[in-house]
């Protein structure tokens, strides 16, 4: 509210092109649609050997869930960057691509949607499957008649996350796509950075929060089933496994790359923790304040659960139809 009363100019709305604001509106959600297609693609068979499988395998595969929600943007752009400029895939010209944007989402996301996939599986009756096999269905038949739509419900909510977190990125396509792809996201901040123009920026991010609260009531078009089911181990095919450790053995090599190149001076060509050490060394924190830094962000942190919590208590008491 003082942000709209200090800042918001109507005559500067006037002066914005419609046209290259909705080109963006078009990028965003572009990229957006493709990071929950491919996400999704890929997940669907690690997913299902997670569902039917318990060993040291997919507890691997459910650790991958950290990615989205802890791993540095930029490490994973170092990682990126040093595996796209590769003799083998230097040829293809990825890099600075809608396809360098599109690749980096799919490590960042496709774990989200193994565990939406697999949770929904690993819970779908027994006794149902078994009926269907009676009625003569095939595996195939079996899941797009009677899988899918018991579990599209908890996958929608995997997918929107994934939409969202693609939506509304701004490190990975800065740094892997360039300027020439930029989001809303990375438009809001330039905006403010290179024209200080508070009115545009104002307007984008109102268009791209009443976009995605949009879509998320969609989700309640499809309410969740009930389902509760006891874990049932079932053999798996040798390609099935095959794909779950490539797949497992990319997004490993991706984190171990970007933290391999932390400690890796690549001019030098040595290992060395000096980075680390200047991190923390009075003169680096007088221009650049790191630990007060790690202080602010362990202060808020600790804070924000608090609000949280009572707030969703608050809510929880007070439950009505749009709670949700």
């Amino acid at each position: 509210m003082f942000f709209i009363k200090d800042f918001f100019h109507l005559e500067e709305i006037r002066s914005l092109s419609f046209y290259e604001n909705f080109q963006l509106f078009k990028i965003s959600l572009t990229q957006g649609i493709l990071s929950v297609i491919f996400s999704t693609i890929i997940a669907i068979i690690p997913a299902y050997y997670m569902s039917y499988k318990k060993n040291p395998l997919t507890k691997i595969l459910e650790g991958l869930i950290f990615i989205p929600f802890f791993f540095p943007t930029i490490s994973t752009v170092v990682a990126f960057t040093l595996i796209f400029n590769l003799p083998i895939l230097k040829n293809f010209s990825v890099l600075y691509t809608l396809k360098a944007i599109i690749l980096a989402n799919v490590f960042y996301n496709s774990p989200i949607m193994i565990k939406y996939l697999s949770e929904g599986m690993r819970n779908i009756p027994k006794n149902i499957v078994e009926a269907a096999k009676i009625d003569g269905l095939n595996e195939i038949d079996i899941f797009i008649k009677i899988k899918l739509p018991l579990i599209f419900p908890q996958v929608f909510r995997g997918m929107f996350l994934v939409f969202i977190y693609t939506f509304a990125s701004f490190g990975i396509v800065l740094a892997l796509g360039g300027i020439r792809y930029s989001n809303l996201e990375v438009e809001i901040a330039n905006t403010l950075l290179r024209d200080a123009n508070f009115s545009k920026a104002l307007i984008l991010g109102i268009v791209q929060f009443f976009f995605l609260i949009a879509l998320n009531i969609l989700g309640d078009l499809y309410p969740p089933y009930e389902l509760q089911n006891d874990f049932r181990e079932k053999k798996v095919s040798t390609l099935t496994t095959l794909w779950t450790v490539v797949y497992l053995l990319l997004e490993c090599s991706v984190v171990l790359i970007g933290i391999f190149y932390g400690f890796y001076n690549y001019y030098t060509g040595s290992f060395s923790l000096e980075g680390f050490y200047k991190l923390f060394s009075s003169d680096f924190n007088s221009y650049y304040p790191v630990l007060q830094g790690i202080r602010n962000s362990l202060l808020l942190a600790s804070i924000t659960p608090i609000f949280v919590i009572i707030f969703t208590y608050l809510l929880l008491k007070n439950f009505t139809k749009i709670t949700s």
